[in-house]
């Protein structure tokens, strides 16, 4: 399967240079300082890493991937002599029809626009794969994520796993 090919860069109003590519080795540092960086409730809501299980080996290991199950995406927002990750997609494929995805943004940078685009780069990335179907479990209480999600054409369904979720489904094939 190889790396993502996802590439997109764009500037915000307030002259942040973002850029959406693949995560890899050497982005441990950011990864970690962004996991830091979320509030208790983006964490709750997004099934986070608790804080201290946040070691060296945790963040080698979600940077670090099996390109054959998995893949992931970062923004990374730069201006000057800061680039911090900003925004994380990963998706993992659970067999050949489905992958499952999830998605934190950091929470200064919600509402401007990186998670849609993280998920339009997860749309052309699993598109390439051939995969028919991304899904996704959010709190059922995360209404946010589950407007947001509908609009990007995904459905919400109950979850088996448990009343407290939804499952939400994006079928790439048509018929």
């Amino acid at each position: 399967m190889g790396m993502p090919h996802a590439s997109e860069q764009w500037r915000t109003r307030d002259g942040w240079m973002v850029t959406i590519r693949a995560i890899g080795p050497g982005d441990e540092a950011r990864w970690t300082a962004f996991v830091e960086g979320l509030s208790p409730a983006t964490r709750y809501k997004r099934g986070g890493t608790r804080l201290e299980a946040l070691t060296p080996a945790l963040a080698h290991q979600r940077v670090t991937l099996d390109l054959e199950r998995e893949f992931a995406l970062v923004a990374v927002a730069s201006n000057g002599d800061a680039s911090p990750i900003v925004g994380v997609a990963r998706c993992q494929r659970h067999d050949h029809e489905r992958w499952e995805f999830m998605l934190v943004v950091a929470d200064k940078w919600q509402r401007r626009g990186v998670g849609r685009r993280l998920m339009s780069a997860v749309d052309g990335e699993i598109s390439r794969r051939g995969a028919p179907t991304l899904e996704g479990l959010v709190l059922a209480t995360n209404r946010g994520m589950l407007d947001f999600v509908q609009r990007l054409g995904f459905r919400v369904e109950p979850s088996e796993i448990s009343p407290l979720f939804r499952r939400v489904v994006k079928s790439f094939r048509s018929g």
